[in-house]
């Protein structure tokens, strides 16, 4: 099982890739933006070759000028992966996210992937 959470001013585009505003320039000068985001995930060893994993994540940013951006997200993660032998694995994964943007509007996005690993 694992953790993690971040908080702070200005932050907000190094938790999720850049897509709120780290500050904002009013009357007074120049503002940070207060964000906040983190996961909680699982990890489960079923045999020797196949692993399942949940993992929760969210994010939230409070830009008072409501300018740019994500106000809120949540995702959930659900994944296999299967080690097929001679350094080969293959991994799945589905992705249920929602967004809230800072124009008001929301929505929401369902992603299935998939992966190949060759270790040497």
């Amino acid at each position: 099982m694992y953790a993690h959470y971040n908080f702070g001013d200005g932050i907000g585009r190094y938790i999720i890739n850049g897509f709120q505003n780290d500050l904002f320039v009013d009357a007074g000068g120049i503002d940070t933006v207060e964000s906040s985001g983190g996961n909680i995930g699982i990890t489960f060893d079923v045999n020797d070759k196949d692993t399942i994993n949940f993992v929760y994540g969210f994010f939230e940013n409070d830009d008072p000028n409501k300018s740019n951006g994500i106000d809120e997200l949540t995702s959930f993660h659900a994944g296999y992966w299967n080690n097929r032998g001679a350094g080969l694995s293959l991994g799945y994964e589905v992705i249920v996210g929602e967004a809230e943007y800072a124009d008001g509007s929301d929505g929401d996005n369902t992603r299935f992937q998939f992966a190949v690993q060759k270790s040497f």
